[in-house]
C-alpha cells in the first residue's frame, strides 16, 4: 500500500510540518509533503501507525503488512513517527516548533441509536468493539468483550459488515442483522445479501429499534 508517489526524497525546502494522526489521511499527506521536500513528523496515540487501516478494519480485508510496507517507504523518505497523546498544550508547542500543523485524526466516534437501554451491559458500539478486537489481534491489548451466541448487529454499513464477518469467522456466531430500511438500499447491501445467501447472517430489514430491553 503506497502513501508516497516518489522514490527518492527531493531537495529539502527547510520547512517542517507536524501531522497529528497516522491514519490514511495523515499517511497520504505525509507522502505528498515528503515528496515535495518538506520535513515531516507524524504523531499518533496508537501503538503503531496506520489508524483505522490497522486498528478498525479486519485482517481479511487486506494484509496489514502492506500498510506497514507503505509506512516503511515513508520512513525512507525521512518521515518520522512518534507515539504520543496529543492535547491542547501539545498542539501549542507544535505550533511554535513547526511551520504548520495538520490535524488528520479521522472519525473515531460511534453513532448512537438514541434509544432507551442502549447503554445496558451487553450492548457494544461497533467501532469500539472492532478497535478492541483489532488491538488484541495485533498483540496490543486484551480480548474484546465476548459476544453472545445470539448477537444482533444494528446497521448495514461497512462497520456492521466487518462485525458480522468477524463474528462468523472468529466466534462461529451467526448474527442477526437489523436495518431500518430495505436491505437493497443499505450502504453495504450487496455484501450483506451475499452473506445472507451463504447462511452467514439472518436479516431483519425495514425495522427500526426503539428500545433495548435488559437488566443493569
Amino acid at each position: 500500500m503506497k502513501f508516497a508517489r516518489c522514490q527518492a526524497r527531493p531537495p529539502a525546502t527547510g520547512w517542517r510540518i507536524a501531522i497529528i494522526g497516522s491514519g490514511p489521511a495523515g499517511l497520504a499527506a505525509a507522502g505528498e509533503l515528503a515528496c515535495k521536500g518538506y520535513d515531516v513528523d507524524v504523531f499518533d496515540r496508537l501503538p503503531e501507525p496506520g489508524g483505522m487501516l490497522m486498528f478498525a478494519i479486519p485482517d481479511f480485508r487486506f494484509r496489514k503488512e502492506a500498510v506497514r510496507a507503505g509506512i516503511r517507504e515513508l520512513e525512507k523518505l525521512g518521515v518520522a513517527f512518534e507515539r504520543i497523546e496529543v492535547d491542547g498544550a501539545t498542539i501549542g508547542r507544535m505550533l511554535r516548533k513547526y511551520d504548520a500543523v495538520l490535524i488528520a485524526t479521522g472519525a473515531w466516534r460511534n453513532v448512537k441509536l438514541g434509544v432507551k437501554g442502549e447503554d445496558l451491559p451487553g450492548v457494544f458500539y461497533g467501532l469500539d468493539w472492532m478497535f478492541s478486537y483489532m488491538l488484541h489481534s495485533l498483540g496490543y491489548g486484551p480480548p474484546p468483550p465476548q459476544p453472545g451466541e445470539r448477537t444482533i448487529v444494528v446497521g448495514a454499513g461497512l462497520t456492521g459488515l466487518d462485525v458480522c464477518e468477524v463474528l462468523h469467522r472468529s466466534y462461529g456466531i451467526k448474527p442477526i442483522l437489523v436495518y431500518r430500511r430495505p436491505l437493497r438500499v443499505a450502504p453495504a447491501g450487496v455484501a450483506f445479501q451475499r452473506l445472507a445467501e451463504k447462511g452467514i447472517i439472518d436479516v431483519i430489514d425495514s425495522t427500526l429499534p426503539v428500545e433495548v430491553v435488559g437488566s443493569s
